[in-house]
């Protein structure tokens, strides 16, 4: 394994492997390093050492970090000024890492707002497989000279280059927030977001855990009493606003469905899926007829207004797991949507491939990662079959 202490060193590792025709898997806090397909590759490159704080503006409300910075010391240094970094994904909370953010495009509820990591990143600096370090972007929000490089690593999953510093956009943090909750079907509940989403009521967040519908808002504390008020006159009988104890138990139940922390990783596979918001509700009734005829026991959440659909499945047989992930892919795949396979129990991807169908735009892809890694040696094997 190495670990670099800067990009200086990161950038000798990439031109030793590619010199050595060694492979290399990129990994920060390791808490996505299942994601996708098996990777062959001989050495592990860790970025955790990459940790430090090189500029913060809290006037300009922008910070640059290095890429191996858990998003979570990075809220408490920004939090002294009342500021955030608009990401709640869920394996924040296990140790993620910044650059493993942007590199995986992870996603939680606060997206419907402020979008994903590639939203709030405008400056990155990379290193490349030939050790050539590449930078893009800058320090202030108004910058947009050159490639775009930050927005070409998202969900790249460490296969382009090695991402050795971000700077991101922050946001103040609210003077109040809360929830509201219901219990409902997904029929019903997308269509009291939508219904919401319509008025001027601007909720951040917005979904649906198996059974129950969460709506959040941010803002000042007569505000955002003012709209859980409205919000709640729309959605009408059986609604609840939740005091601070239940939304933060509720909130967590929500990340729980993308995480396996605390679950079997040998009974469990999470799943995330992304589609057209319109076809939210249909994609729910497919991962319950799928579990259903399989065995499976299927946990949802669903963003119901961003078209992201998580799906935990908890089975007793590989071959239930491995059953079920290829009906509900495929279903999704039918609606024009993309699934990645996340943690799973091992050996699952000795029957059935991490990727499904190519999407298509695979020319495209290929041809990048032909530009980027002409030799294949980031992280080969993590879009087997495309590439």
């Amino acid at each position: 394994m190495w670990e670099p202490d800067n990009a200086r060193e990161v950038a000798e590792c990439l031109r030793d492997a590619a010199q050595e025709h060694r492979a290399l898997n990129i990994v920060g806090a390791g808490t996505a390093q299942y994601w996708g397909g098996d990777i062959r590759a001989s050495t592990t490159l860790r970025i955790h050492k990459l940790d430090s704080v090189l500029r913060y503006e809290p006037g300009d409300m922008t910070i640059q970090v290095e890429a191996g910075m858990a998003v979570a010391d990075l809220q408490s240094v920004v939090a002294d000024h009342g500021q955030r970094l608009a990401l709640d994904a869920a394996r924040i909370d296990r140790g993620a890492t910044v650059g493993g953010m942007l590199a995986t495009a992870d996603q939680g509820p606060a997206q419907l707002a402020f979008g994903g990591p590639r939203d709030l990143v405008i400056g990155a600096t990379l290193v490349l497989s030939d050790g050539e370090i590449a930078r893009s972007g800058g320090h202030v929000i108004k910058n947009v000279a050159g490639y775009d490089l930050a927005r070409l690593v998202s969900g790249s999953l460490g296969t382009l280059a090695a991402i050795t510093d971000l700077t991101f956009r922050l946001h103040p943090i609210p003077a109040a927030t809360g929830t509201l909750s219901i219990e409902t079907g997904i029929d019903e509940a997308v269509t009291y977001a939508e219904a919401i989403a319509e008025t001027a009521l601007e909720p951040v967040a917005a979904e649906w855990i198996s059974g129950r519908l969460l709506i959040r808002f941010e803002g000042t504390r007569s505000g955002v009493h003012e709209r859980l008020d409205a919000a709640a006159h729309i959605t009408g009988v059986g609604t609840s606003i939740l005091d601070d104890d239940e939304a933060t138990q509720a909130w967590a139940q929500q990340a729980a469905v993308s995480s396996r922390n605390g679950h079997s990783a040998q009974d469990t596979t999470t799943l995330h899926g992304l589609a057209r918001p319109s076809d939210v509700s249909s994609i729910v009734h497919a991962a319950e007829r799928s579990c259903l005829e399989h065995g499976a026991v299927p946990t949802i959440g669903a963003g119901l207004l961003t078209g992201r659909v998580d799906l935990r499945i908890d089975a007793a047989t590989l071959s239930a797991h491995a059953a079920t992930v290829d009906q509900w892919r495929q279903d999704i795949e039918s609606h024009d949507g993309t699934v990645t396979l996340r943690d799973r129990p091992e050996g699952l991807t000795d029957l059935i491939d991490a990727w499904g169908e190519p999407p298509s735009a695979v020319a495209a892809l290929r041809a990048v990662k032909a530009a980027y890694d002409p030799g294949d040696l980031l992280g080969p094997g993590r879009f087997h079959p495309w590439f």
